[in-house]
């Protein structure tokens, strides 16, 4: 293939197809065979899946434009080391890289710095890398409002053969789309209650509608959410922190080769570069939901219950609060399951937080 543009020839990949489906043909082929497959007790792994998934060929796009899956192809055996100073690499980051395919057996850590290809290894680097690179360059945040044909024409399954490897590459494709589905269409509130999709407004809307329809999350011919469809889009936000950090991944080639510099850049209001803060903030707050409770039932009930009224916090502040859903939590908590919430005129609460970040202080709660 031509040269990318580190100037390092990227992995091939199987000829793009000679006529490019319409938009709900082509969304249509996003069928997460496996998926399909699970029962409602199995259904935590598909935002599991769609975390991986993103991920995983993000980094495997970075180590191809860099050079490093090529190194991996042709050396049998090879060290950390020996591929950092080869192509230049940062060691750091690319040792994060690593593991991350150790950790889904695409290679294996034989011990003493030493690595080789795993099994499937072979399958993972046909993955259609130019097409990857292309999807990834989009602003995910404004996607909804983006052109449908130019959107969905860099959606490209072939290469992969091998359906553990398929879905890792669906999955890539989807997350951001459920995930900004969930953030900027059917909206954040954690009481979702919604039974339709509602894509009206958005010029992808049919193509998105044909996607849940062919995965079962629709009805077929409907909007109508399904049991499946339900639970993905009330739980989408548990995989957003990760999506979250699609412009660093975006610029993950340049990490690996050293220019960190997009960690310190700012847009011209002060606001971070490398992160969607906004969705970072409430996907973590959505995330901890289930640790937040928690933390209600075993810390705070003995600080507002067992305590005289006078010897109780007057306030609490959260040092990082995101959007402020710990907050949220532990007041509705104390006004609702305590003593102290039944003499909140006489002895009233105060919740305080505090964030470095303004657009975490726009999104609180």
């Amino acid at each position: 293939g031509p040269p990318s543009r580190s100037g390092v020839a990227p992995i091939p990949h199987g000829p793009p197809s000679a006529q490019l489906p319409s938009p709900s043909r082509r969304a249509s082929i996003l069928t997460f065979p496996e998926l399909e497959k699970l029962s409602g007790a199995k259904l935590m792994a598909v935002p599991m899946y769609l975390q991986h998934g993103f991920t995983s060929i993000c980094t495997a796009s970075a180590l191809a434009e860099t050079g490093a899956l090529r190194y991996m192809m042709e050396h049998e055996r090879w060290s950390l080391r020996s591929l950092c100073e080869g192509l230049k690499l940062q060691p750091g980051y690319t040792k994060s890289c690593v593991h991350l395919l150790v950790s889904l057996d695409l290679l294996v850590d034989e011990g003493g710095g030493g690595y080789r290809r795993g099994r499937d290894f072979d399958d993972f680097v046909r993955l259609p890398f130019e097409s990857i690179e292309k999807y990834l360059s989009y602003d995910f945040a404004k996607v909804f409002d983006q052109n449908v044909n130019a959107f969905f024409a860099q959606i490209d399954l072939t290469g992969p053969k091998l359906p553990r490897i398929q879905l890792l590459l669906e999955s890539f494709y989807l997350a951001p789309i459920v995930i900004y589905l969930r953030m900027y269409v059917q909206g954040t509130s954690e009481a979702f209650k919604t039974t339709h999709l509602r894509l009206d407004e958005s010029s992808l809307g049919p193509s998105v509608l044909a996607i849940f329809q062919g995965l079962g999350w629709c009805a077929d011919n409907t909007s109508k959410l399904t049991y499946m469809g339900t639970y993905v889009l009330s739980t989408a936000l548990n995989a957003g922190v990760p999506i979250s950090y699609y412009p660093m991944f975006q610029e993950l080639p340049k990490i690996l080769m050293g220019d960190g510099s997009i960690f310190a850049a700012q847009e011209a209001d002060g606001h971070e570069v490398h992160v969607d803060r906004v969705l970072n903030v409430i996907a973590s707050g959505a995330q901890h939901k289930r640790f937040f409770e928690h933390m209600c039932n075993g810390v705070f009930n003995r600080v507002f219950d067992d305590q005289p009224l006078e010897d109780q916090p007057a306030a609490v502040a959260d040092m990082g609060c995101g959007d402020g859903r710990l907050l949220l939590t532990l007041y509705e908590y104390v006004r609702d399951h305590t003593k102290r919430g039944k003499h909140l005129d006489k002895f009233p609460f105060t919740v305080i937080g505090i964030d470095f970040n303004y657009e975490s202080l726009d999104v609180t709660t």
